[in-house]
C-alpha cells in the first residue's frame, strides 16, 4: 500500500476477543464475523508481538512506574498526533460512504493526561514522525480496524491501571475512561464499516494491508517508550 511509508513488524493490546457482550452484531452466520475473523487470523501475529513488548506487560502485571506510565502516553500521543489528522481528512473525503461513522480523535484525551500527570508532551520536532495518507476508503477501514478496535483492549487496561499501586490516585486516566464509557459503541460502529468495505471487489487486500501498517507504525511509536526518548522530548 503505497500511502503507507512506515514498515516495522507490530501487534497491539488484545481486542479481538469475539467473545465480548456485543449481541446479534458478532454472531456466527453474520459476513461480519467472516471479515473480522479474516483480519484476526492474518494481523495476529504481528498483534501478539505488541503484547509482548516489555512496558505492557508490566503494566498488565500492575507494576508500571508513574515515570514509565508518561512514557507510554506520550507514545500514544505521537501516533495520534499524525493518525486523528489523516483520519480527520479520511473521514471529511469519504463522509458519504462511512455508513454514519465518525472519528473520534485521540490526541486531545492523551495530551491532556500527559499534563495531569505533570508530564510535559513532546513538541512535534522531539521525536520521529510518519506519513500517513488514506488514498481510498478501503485502505481507512483497515486503519480504524486497528485504532477503534484498541477501544477494547483500553478497557483491560483501564483495569489493570487500577491494580497498579504507582498509579493509584493519580490523573491521567481520561482517554482509558472514556474506552469505559464509548468502547463497545463505537467498535461496533466500526465492524458495521468493516463489513460494508470488506464486501466490496478488491478491498480484502487493501483492508488487511492496511491493518498491518498501522500495527507497525504503533509499534515503532511505543516500543521507544523504554529507551528513554519520550522522557528526553519531554524535557525539551
Amino acid at each position: 500500500m503505497d500511502h503507507f511509508e512506515t514498515s516495522i513488524t507490530v501487534g497491539m493490546p488484545s481486542f479481538d476477543d469475539e467473545s465480548d457482550s456485543s449481541g446479534e452484531l458478532f454472531g456466527a452466520q453474520t459476513p461480519m464475523v467472516s471479515a473480522r475473523s479474516a483480519l484476526k487470523r492474518d494481523t495476529d501475529e504481528i498483534h501478539q508481538q505488541l503484547h509482548e513488548l516489555p512496558v505492557f506487560a508490566d503494566l498488565m502485571a500492575g507494576r508500571l512506574s508513574l515515570q514509565r506510565y508518561q512514557r507510554i502516553m506520550n507514545g500514544f500521543l505521537n501516533f495520534y498526533e499524525e493518525f486523528d489528522s489523516a483520519a480527520t481528512d479520511a473521514n471529511r473525503r469519504f463522509s458519504q460512504l462511512l455508513e454514519g461513522h465518525i472519528y473520534v480523535p485521540r490526541a486531545p484525551m492523551f495530551r491532556a493526561d500527559v499534563v495531569a500527570l505533570g508530564g510535559k508532551p513532546p513538541t512535534r520536532n522531539a521525536v520521529k514522525r510518519y506519513s500517513l495518507n488514506f488514498g481510498s476508503l478501503a485502505e481507512y477501514v483497515g486503519a480504524l480496524y486497528v485504532v477503534d478496535g484498541s477501544v477494547l483492549g483500553g478497557l483491560t487496561m483501564n483495569k489493570a491501571l487500577k491494580r497498579n499501586v504507582d498509579l493509584n490516585g493519580k490523573g491521567g486516566k481520561s482517554y482509558w475512561n472514556w474506552c469505559q464509557q464509548n468502547g463497545l459503541t463505537h467498535w461496533q460502529s466500526t465492524l458495521r464499516l468493516l463489513e460494508k468495505t470488506w464486501n466490496r471487489d478488491a478491498n480484502t487486500a487493501v483492508v488487511t494491508n492496511a491493518a498491518l501498517q498501522t500495527f507497525s507504525i504503533l509499534h515503532d511509536r511505543l516500543s521507544e517508550v523504554d529507551t528513554g526518548m519520550y522522557e528526553a522530548a519531554a524535557h525539551e
